[in-house]
């Protein structure tokens, strides 16, 4: 009788469809920036718009950077991350704790962030990748400018330029530390 249920519990477990592990994994990406304190976008967020002191800013980051760190470790106990994706998940959380920044940005502009995201993403993956080369190919830049007054979006400035690559630089952050998140 025992066999019998143990068979059948088997048999149950070999035709159930697979749980989506990854799934999972990217559940938990965001475990990192959830319930971060508040002062710590606002930091990361400074350094994207630099008006401070180096000196003063680089204390401001490190504390930042510890406080995410902090949290890293903790995320990745309660989930089992590797050290890779802990530090992938690390990269994403301050990518994304900065993102609201430079949207505010771009929204002091006159222009809508949503739309460049919209912009951003249908270029070509390879393209959006480069975002993260430094200096980003001219290639990348005309099609993404030209993709953006294709989209109606008015760059009048260097800075609502400079607002623009910014936002496409953290996409492309963001990207990419994801597909390392789960790939480990």
């Amino acid at each position: 009788m025992k066999l019998k249920m143990f068979a059948g519990a088997a048999l149950a477990y070999l035709v159930m469809p697979p749980a989506p592990l990854l799934a999972a994994e990217v559940a938990t990406l965001g475990c990192i920036a959830e319930g971060i304190d508040p002062s710590v976008p606002a930091s990361l967020a400074e350094d994207l718009f630099v008006t401070t002191p180096e000196s003063a800013q680089q204390a401001r980051n490190d504390a930042a950077i510890d406080a995410v760190a902090g949290k890293a470790i903790a995320c990745k106990e309660k989930h089992g991350w590797s050290d890779a994706a802990m530090e992938a998940g690390i990269a994403y959380a301050i990518t994304a704790l900065t993102l609201p920044a430079a949207e505010k940005a771009l929204t002091g502009d006159g222009i809508d962030p949503v739309v460049v995201t919209r912009v951003f993403r249908a270029l070509p993956a390879e393209m959006r990748a480069s975002f993260q080369q430094d200096p980003i190919p001219d290639a990348t830049i005309a099609a993404y400018l030209g993709a953006a007054a294709g989209a109606g979006l008015k760059v009048e400035t260097e800075e609502h330029g400079a607002h623009l690559g910014l936002l496409a630089g953290l996409l492309a952050v963001a990207e990419g530390e994801r597909a390392k998140f789960l790939a480990n």
